[in-house]
């Protein structure tokens, strides 16, 4: 029995025994062993390709037991614990994801997850993202700052939910893909190193490239594609696949940083400088047809 339909909208569930265990089964978990004393609870928003959840459960181990004819994607999940504590195994590494700890990872990719102790989660998973280079999983503290906004964010979107069919979707998707970018480019992550990198999935490591580095001037569109290792245009067809340009949103994050800056009362000279744009000149043109 198919708990949620296949494309639904803010959906709240507190699920016990056999109903949490048949939501963990669509999912391809298990939880071991089997018992009536569980329960699972929490939000979530999901469309085809892109879901965000916030959920509690008590002590529990589950693994991974996908279904015969399930077909392995091209996903990325990021799960944050905000409460308690995770021991999350793949095929090659097991890593302790403590309270404020993020782990990136593909879905496929996890055998076990363990908790000793009751805990509440959020995650994201997007499709048609991959880390890259072979990595397998990426584990460490979240950035306190990028931690807070991503949590703020989350909660809002359960607070004042956004059907996938209406238009202002693509933009919370695009706002929780680009803080997901921003946590791996500014939080100190470990890294394992297992599978091969997919030949088109880089528009997630270009876009935390960016926010990390806008402020140097001498980041362009060249630097980024040779740090990742593409062409320029394989770069540009990774952001026109998204419905955007490496070029203009370099531009745009300088436009924000300097933006911010200014707001601080910083003088015009130290935001341009700080911001990217080297010269005052250069920022005021940028602010003025923005």
């Amino acid at each position: 029995m198919q708990i949620f339909p296949a494309v639904y909208e803010n959906r709240r569930f507190n699920l016990r025994a056999g109903a949490a265990r048949d939501l963990l089964a669509l999912t391809g978990w298990e939880l071991t062993p089997p018992t009536d004393d569980f329960s699972f609870a929490g939000d979530l928003l999901k469309s085809r390709d892109f879901i965000v959840s916030r959920f509690w459960h008590p002590p529990a181990r589950f693994t991974f037991a996908p279904a015969p004819r399930q077909v392995a994607e091209e996903r990325l999940m990021l799960l944050v614990v905000t409460e308690g504590e995770l021991t999350v195994g793949t095929s090659t590494t097991v890593s302790v994801v403590p309270e404020g700890g993020v782990i990136l990872v593909r879905p496929e990719s996890l055998t076990f997850i363990d908790s000793a102790t009751a805990v509440v989660c959020s995650l994201v998973v997007l499709g048609g993202y991959n880390l890259a280079d072979g990595v397998i999983v990426r584990t460490g503290q979240a950035s306190p700052d990028y931690l807070a906004l991503f949590l703020s964010l989350t909660n809002a979107i359960f607070s004042r939910p956004v059907p996938p069919s209406d238009a202002a979707f693509t933009h919370v998707e695009r706002a929780i893909t680009e803080l997901v970018a921003a946590i791996a480019a500014a939080s100190d992550l470990r890294f394992e190193k297992h599978e091969s990198r997919p030949g088109d999935q880089i528009h997630l490591d270009a876009v935390a490239f960016i926010i990390a580095q806008a402020a140097d001037p001498a980041t362009t569109v060249e630097t980024v594609a040779r740090e990742l290792g593409v062409s320029r245009s394989h770069l540009f067809r990774s952001f026109q696949a998204n419905g955007d340009n490496p070029s203009g949103y370099l531009r745009r994050t300088r436009i924000a940083n300097a933006s911010a800056l200014l707001d601080q009362g910083v003088t015009e000279r130290a935001a341009a400088e700080q911001s990217g744009f080297g010269t005052v000149r250069r920022m005021r043109r940028a602010l003025a047809e923005r």
